[in-house]
């Protein structure tokens, strides 16, 4: 048994293909830009009542991801504990943070260094909070190997190894 492939010639009435994904893309595409983002009405207004007084700890927290989650928690009511290794980008961020239901609370810690990780851990763990929701949102992209201190890859050790232990914590 042979397959054939059958190849039609273009149909002088159809516009080529590209043109056709030209189109798709000229018209939805632009709802992705920031300029279509802010025609579209800007951000959207979520409710999730289920996050009142929950305690949610979120790594990654200082930009990105990271904080749009801890904004879209707090004016929800939830405790958000926000992880990050730059102080004054977690301060500006519970300024910002700070006129919503519910808290941000900034906690210093660099996923590079397993010692900061399980001093985070204990620290929790002797104040007695529960936290109902962890997000592991910390990552970093290096493009040559460095170590740790502690003699691991360090793009291990905070995108893998450090949230494990976190997580386990």
């Amino acid at each position: 048994m042979t397959d054939t492939l059958n190849i039609t010639p273009q149909s002088r009435d159809q516009p080529p293909p590209i043109v056709n994904s030209g189109l798709f893309f000229g018209r939805f595409l632009f709802s992705f830009t920031k300029l279509g983002y802010q025609a579209h009405g800007g951000s959207q207004s979520f409710s999730y009542p289920q996050l009142l007084g929950k305690n949610i700890m979120i790594t990654g927290a200082t930009g990105g991801i990271g904080a749009a989650i801890a904004d879209l928690c707090t004016r929800n009511g939830a405790r958000v504990y926000g992880i990050g290794r730059n102080a004054e980008k977690l301060d500006a961020i519970a300024r910002r943070l700070s006129p919503q239901p519910g808290d941000f609370i900034p906690l210093k810690a660099d996923f590079s260094k397993a010692d900061e990780i399980k001093n985070l851990i204990q620290q929790m763990t002797q104040n007695g909070i529960k936290i109902d929701a962890l997000i592991n949102n910390v990552g970093i992209l290096n493009h040559r190997y460095q170590q740790t201190a502690d003699g691991h890859d360090l793009m291990y050790a905070v995108n893998l190894l450090n949230p494990y232990r976190l997580t386990e914590g």
